[in-house]
């Protein structure tokens, strides 16, 4: 077994603080406000326990421990997710070398498309991205510690993977994906020795690949039951519906939306944020295509191969597998984060099997791609900055609005969309960044507001239907913050 060194160690530790000194100064905007990875002063032990549409007790979790020292916010989840993804960049690299038989140098490569890639930036860079982050982490050291079972047939290396898997699932419904896609991933190793005889070969080693893909089809059922039996229902889903896998134009657009993000480096933010940025997404596209050639030309050479082809099979279906929970919910920028792990793993197995393999050819696609990297992500992480800036127009009207006065304990929320906002964290209105109100607690230590519900209304008409509805249910409120997209704020006193 290939050991690592403290050369390898060093430069892992290095990309950590490299990460570090990039994410540290991003402040808190949108959801990270209201999410359970902020601070939760008022935690409770339910929390823990699955709601209709999310169980991430991880994330609550690390919400309470927040908690108690509310200052660390954001900067600890920054720290946590940092460290994450370069623990996620660790484990690929180790598997790079033992599983695929890789060099250093290579593996290398294809691990650094892992830790740079576009794909990855802006999940790396999101305070509340720790469940997307870790759910990938907790999968990929899984998969490693089932290589190890195999290899050294130790049953504690098995368990080790099981409990892996069940952290992947409990920091990211996602994750659930694990339990499957590892022993069929696992599948990769006996197939490089296929031969005529494949029956009589390998219905050994078939036999073996089915039994634990069934065994990760029993704990997926162990879950859900268990989920079910917590929820006290069997319903999936949030609050735009169920979740539900169709054959339409918008799964398709999902699909190849995820595609792109994780094995290109465009700028998608000079695509599709408004006003369109053609230079940026010029330079990104030329910078992208030395790499896209090289992975369609040796795409296609694997394919024709027939000692490859079935390998190769195995790891698209694989990503492709991994995809599905995505496809079939929200896709935003962060959803390409695991994608870009099966990314790696296709690099690495072109690499292994030298398929155009030349130096000059590697230099130039890995120089191009770091190049178009830096670009994209110089650009995201300066939009992202400028958005959360953006928080102060709610905070400072909040804040001199209680200046001098006590803080309020139990505040109505009216959230004004009546500004269309897309998914994405870059196409957002003013008050978005601020959660239309939620940052305020951020004033008082994340004290006060002790209780905080919002009601969501999509025009200032609707206000006042929205307040007399609410406070036929519950007069208790001392404030009522009415907040609007564009970041106006009316703060009634009571």
């Amino acid at each position: 077994m290939v050991k690592s060194t403290k050369k390898d160690i060093l430069i892992f530790a290095i990309v950590f603080a490299i990460y570090c000194l990039i994410t540290v100064p991003l402040l808190p905007f949108s959801d990270d406000w209201s999410y359970s990875t902020s601070p939760q002063c008022g935690f409770k032990f339910t929390a823990l326990l699955p709601s209709a549409a999310v169980w991430r007790p991880l994330d609550s979790l690390f919400g309470a421990f927040l908690g108690l020292a509310p200052s660390l916010f954001p900067f600890a989840n920054h720290i946590a997710v940092a460290f994450g993804h370069v623990l996620g960049g660790y484990f690929t690299y180790r598997i790079l070398l033992i599983f695929f038989g890789l060099n250093k140098k290579c593996a290398a490569i294809s691990t650094g498309f892992f830790l740079f890639a576009s794909g990855t930036f802006t999940a790396v860079a999101s305070v509340d991205s720790l469940n997307q982050v870790y759910s990938s982490t907790f999968g990929i050291m899984a998969f490693y510690c089932f290589i190890l079972f195999k290899e050294c047939g130790k049953l504690t290396h098995y368990i080790l993977s099981v409990l892996l898997c069940l952290l992947a699932v409990l920091s990211k419904e996602n994750g659930l994906m694990w339990f499957v896609i590892i022993p069929f991933l696992y599948s990769y190793e006996w197939l490089i020795s296929l031969n005529k005889n494949f029956l009589a070969a390998n219905i050994t080693k078939l036999y073996d690949t089915v039994k634990y893909f069934i065994f990760g089809l029993v704990f997926c059922a162990v879950y859900f039951a268990i989920r079910f039996a917590l929820l006290g229902s069997a319903e999936l889903g949030a609050s735009d519906g169920s979740y539900e896998m169709t054959l339409s134009l918008s799964t398709i657009k999902r699909l190849v939306i995820l595609v792109a993000g994780a094995f290109t480096f465009i700028d998608s933010i000079a695509l599709f944020v408004t006003p369109r940025n053609y230079v940026l997404l010029g330079i990104s596209i030329l910078l992208t295509l030395p790499f896209l050639l090289w992975l369609t030309a040796s795409g296609s050479k694997a394919f024709k191969n027939k000692d490859t082809c079935l390998r190769l099979i195995i790891i698209l279906i694989a990503s492709f597998m991994m995809t599905l929970p995505n496809i079939v919910t929200t896709v935003g920028e962060m959803h390409a984060y695991l994608l870009v792990f099966f990314e790696a793993l296709l690099i690495g197995f072109l690499l292994k099997n030298e398929f155009y393999s030349d130096k000059r050819i590697i230099a130039v696609f890995l120089i191009a791609a770091l190049l178009s990297t830096t670009i994209v992500g110089v650009h995201k992480w300066r939009c992202l900055y400028e958005t959360s800036l953006k928080t102060r127009v709610v905070n400072d009207v909040i804040q001199r609005a209680y200046e001098g006065e006590k803080a309020p304990d139990n505040v109505l929320l009216v959230k004004v969309m009546d500004e269309k906002s897309g998914y994405s964290l870059f196409v957002q209105p003013v008050a978005f960044s601020s959660y239309y109100g939620y940052s305020a607690r951020d004033l008082w230590n994340w004290k006060h507001p002790a209780n905080m519900r919002d009601v969501a209304v999509t025009s200032i008409g609707e206000k006042d239907n929205a307040i007399k509805s609410a406070l036929a249910k519950d007069d208790s409120y001392d404030a009522i913050w009415v907040i609007r997209a564009n970041g106006d704020c009316e703060i009634i006193k009571r």
